[in-house]
């Protein structure tokens, strides 16, 4: 990836929007700038609450400042801020920003204007106001449509009465923005009834494609015009027969006549899921244009949330704005791989980023948290009240690890490959992706980054769940494999092939063993019962000055014991097979719940250790042996010598 260049870039723009009086005062006195550090929690639903809320919030300020916490998020509710239509009143958080400037605090607002909890009686029934509807059962749901265009005057209207109010008060530290769906997450609405339901009772939500009201059908055939441009070019790429595009309507996968008719579906649902997230920021920075601006994303990146982490911290950098993900827990493998998206994104494209808690985080979780904003270059660490005072453990933890915060520079040459239009089809991404973090950090570089250049830097691609790539991205695939990387395909997939099922435009000769048209009886012709070693070494195909490496597998578990392999990992990233991308940067050969990476551009190695017991280790840093004694539940970072 794009490490030094874009991440010194990302610190030159990005530096004005975090400096703060305090952060001044800090330089002057030759301190290190804290990074934000943000806790949630205490929130009114109505105005009746603001009495009992004050209490504890004014109780709660100073314990948080006094663990490390520079600001409390907030809730801010569209209906307890404009009560009438164009008539504001913030006399519920005027009392709340008191307290902040009391007890020398900052204030994360977090602006919902959409979500069923939010919505002004006036506005809730108003003939104006429409919901997603799934395509499941037809149904409405209270989340409002992002496709609806009144939205969009309210959300306008409402940022600039806000930032008219706050935005000169010096306590606004950040602003996340509550794009849409149940919480106010850059998504599609995900999960069933619980708190949101508060204001107006339950409503109908689940997981599911919510496409099926007015502006949302008229959205998806103005799409497919602008993409087609007539309705005989569209039959023939989708293999149907529609008379015309007023005749077409969002459908679920079972019932889209074509493979091409499904795919262009998912891109248009997370276009429009990133045409209103652009839209949202663009305002918001256009009224906060010195203030940190995070969207506020979340879930795995199923189909059904329309989210595309990469295409949100594009659309974050280029507003000199920023991604907070909050899909953490405990795990710190898999609250890495659910994270890393985000954190390879924004590195590239210049952003920033910070990590939310989806719920309940032990102690060990608490660690595993501060390690992964700096094992991944992240700007801000958001974590619940909850999370750190309900027992001694977590606050002990948090107290103890929160100082090793500070904003890195990781490195690593190791990437994974997201493929979108596998996913789309039905592969699962973060399950392998997690697997694999105990061996190695890494980069995940989907389509689109690959299509920019972003393995530039990268000398290992593992392509771990599925078989599908989107047709513009083979190209430049293959290029990079050309220049001299490694591509390490799981050919249990099957054949690889495009968003229509067919070969992709320009694949070689050389590879041809591996696409359709071979079927999937000759891409298994590869497996066998060999070692791992050898099933390597006949399973290697040379492209200009790369290689393809197609893993396969005799039974469910080849695929992994060959990937986890230490023997034969270290053969792969050794150059013991003729591969022509030299030594990684690091390579841990035992699956024990210690993770290594290196950060400070390659100066500093930092080691997290969620065993249950003590362990000394041994791992490889470009040819070096390094020996770490580890501690569970331990954060060590060791200065390596040049």
């Amino acid at each position: 990836m794009k490490r030094l260049c874009v991440v010194m870039v990302c610190f030159a723009v990005c530096s004005s929007l975090f400096a703060s009086a305090a952060g001044a005062a800090a330089k002057k006195a030759g301190k290190a700038e804290p990074l934000p550090v943000v806790i949630g929690g205490f929130d009114p639903a109505r105005p009746s609450d603001l009495p009992a809320l004050l209490k504890q919030l004014d109780d709660a300020l100073p314990k948080m400042k006094a663990v490390g916490a520079t600001s409390h998020e907030g809730y801010v509710r569209w209906n307890l801020i404009e009560p009438k239509p164009g008539k504001f009143d913030f006399s519920v958080y005027d009392p709340i920003v008191s307290l902040y400037k009391k007890h020398g605090m900052k204030w994360v607002p977090f602006l919902i204007i959409g979500s069923p909890y939010s919505m002004p009686d006036w506005y809730y029934h108003s003939d104006k106001k429409q919901g997603y509807v799934c395509l499941e059962h037809g149904q409405e749901s209270d989340v409002q449509s992002l496709w609806n265009p009144v939205m969009r005057n309210h959300v306008e209207q409402v940022v600039r009465e806000f930032a008219k109010h706050y935005r000169d008060t010096g306590v606004v530290e950040s602003v996340l923005i509550g794009v849409t769906g149940n919480y106010g997450e850059a998504i599609y609405p995900a999960s069933g009834n619980d708190w949101t339901s508060d204001i107006y009772g339950q409503y109908h939500t689940h997981p599911g494609f919510w496409a099926g009201d007015p502006f949302a059908k008229a959205s998806f055939r103005k799409w497919l015009k602008a993409r087609y441009g007539d309705i005989n070019r569209l039959n023939v790429s989708w293999r149907s027969s529609f008379a015309d595009f007023d005749s077409i309507s969002p459908v679920p996968r079972e019932a889209a006549p074509s493979d091409r008719a499904w795919y262009d579906f998912i891109r248009w649902y997370r276009e429009s899921m990133n045409d209103y997230t652009d839209f949202w920021v663009r305002t918001v920075r256009n009224n906060f244009p010195k203030t940190p601006v995070y969207i506020c994303t979340g879930g795995d990146a199923n189909p059904k949330h329309g989210s595309d982490f990469s295409a949100q911290s594009r659309i974050a950098a280029k507003h000199g704005a920023g991604v907070r993900i909050t899909n953490e827990g405990s795990d710190y493998a898999l609250n890495f791989s659910i994270t890393r998206w985000v954190a390879s994104a924004s590195h590239f494209y210049g952003g920033y980023f910070g990590f939310e808690p989806a719920g309940f985080v032990d102690a060990s979780g608490v660690t595993a948290r501060v390690f992964n904003v700096l094992a991944s270059g992240a700007a801000q660490l958001h974590s619940y009240w909850g999370n750190i005072f309900d027992t001694p453990d977590r606050e002990a933890a948090f107290v103890r690890d929160l100082p090793k915060f500070r904003r890195t520079s990781p490195l690593t040459d190791i990437a994974l490959y997201y493929s979108k239009p596998s996913v789309a089809f039905g592969a699962e991404f973060f399950e392998p992706a997690r697997e694999m973090r105990d061996y190695f950090d890494y980069e995940i570089a989907d389509d689109s980054m690959i299509r920019e250049d972003a393995l530039k830097e990268i000398r290992v691609l593992f392509w771990l769940s599925g078989n599908r790539i989107e047709n513009d991205t083979a190209p430049a695939l293959l290029k990079w494999v050309r220049s001299g990387g490694t591509l390490v395909y799981n050919a249990a997939s099957g054949p690889i092939m495009n968003e229509d099922g067919a070969t992709p435009d320009g694949w070689p000769p050389e590879l041809a063993p591996l696409a359709v048209p071979a079927t999937t009886a000759s891409v298994a012709a590869l497996r066998t019962n060999l070692s791992p070693a050898k099933i390597i070494s006949r399973n290697i195909f040379s492209l200009g000055a790369g290689k393809v490496l197609a893993v396969p597998r005799a039974d469910s578990d080849v695929f992994k014991k060959i990937t986890t392999s230490a023997k034969v990992i270290r053969m792969l990233f050794e150059d013991k097979l003729g591969f022509n991308h030299g030594s990684i940067e690091i390579f841990d050969p035992d699956r024990d719940k210690i993770f290594f990476s290196l950060i400070d551009s390659g100066r500093t190695l930092a080691v997290l250790s969620q065993a249950k017991e003590p362990v000394t280790k041994t791992v490889t840093i470009s040819g070096r042996s390094i020996t770490v004694d580890t501690k569970p539940n331990e954060i060590i970072e060791l200065k390596l010598e040049k």
